[in-house]
């Protein structure tokens, strides 16, 4: 399936702004007629101090037409979640679709 190029759009300009490791699609909410009215995305970078710097960093210099959300990792701790199977990580590493990394 082809990604929205409103998750890219901003997919690309996450990239920009932070240099991650990778980019995965958590989730995404439609309404009836099909149109994305949200989404999630979960970003890895490299570990840092404060990944809550690098979150506000993004949603300061990313803007977008519709609502998103963004969860980061520092990518010790998304390696070390990823193999834990009750983890939100793990979830989104075996199903989510992966934008960038």
């Amino acid at each position: 399936m082809r990604e929205n190029p409103i998750i890219c759009g901003v997919a690309e300009a996450i990239t920009k702004c932070c240099s991650p490791v990778c980019i995965y699609l958590a989730t995404r909410k439609q309404n009836t007629r099909g149109e994305l009215t949200a989404f999630k995305l979960l970003v890895v970078v490299n570990d840092v101090k404060n990944v809550t710097k690098i979150e506000s960093d993004i949603y300061m210099s990313v803007d977008c037409e519709i609502p998103y959300d963004v969860i980061v990792y520092n990518n010790s701790v998304w390696e070390n979640l990823i193999d834990d199977y009750g983890t939100f990580a793990h979830k989104v590493y075996e199903s989510g679709d992966k934008l960038y990394g």
